[in-house]
């Protein structure tokens, strides 16, 4: 069986802690954001996800190159994230600090894609 991974980035609204808004903060979308990294097999189904991440992320030239090098293969993940973000409330920015609450989210979500994709 062949897997696919990536990882998602979702808005969060900026945190009132100074030290939390640099470690949120994510360079690529501009905003305050989490992460997580989600596995697909081909056929669309969810096989893995990650624990929620901070949005900052140190991303070294030689990560940089490979990601360039293999972005046409990564199409596939991109559409199942897509799909997975068809659920509103991983779009908008995400208000709620429930512990885990955004874990469940995203799980829920992942697993109606998975039963209905």
């Amino acid at each position: 069986m062949e897997f696919i991974i990536d990882s998602t980035e979702r808005r969060i609204n900026r945190p009132q802690d100074t030290g939390d808004r640099k470690t949120y903060y994510s360079g690529k979308k501009k905003a305050h954001t989490v992460k997580k990294v989600v596995i697909h097999d081909r056929g669309g189904k969810v096989q893995y996800l990650s624990d929620t991440y901070e949005g900052r992320n140190m991303t070294t030239a030689i990560e940089t190159m490979n990601n360039r090098s293999i972005s046409s293969l990564r199409v596939a993940v991109e559409h199942h994230i897509g799909g997975i973000k068809r659920c509103q409330i991983l779009v908008q920015p995400f208000r709620n600090w429930v512990d885990h609450y955004v874990d469940d989210v995203m799980e829920t979500a992942c697993g109606l894609h998975s039963h209905l994709g």
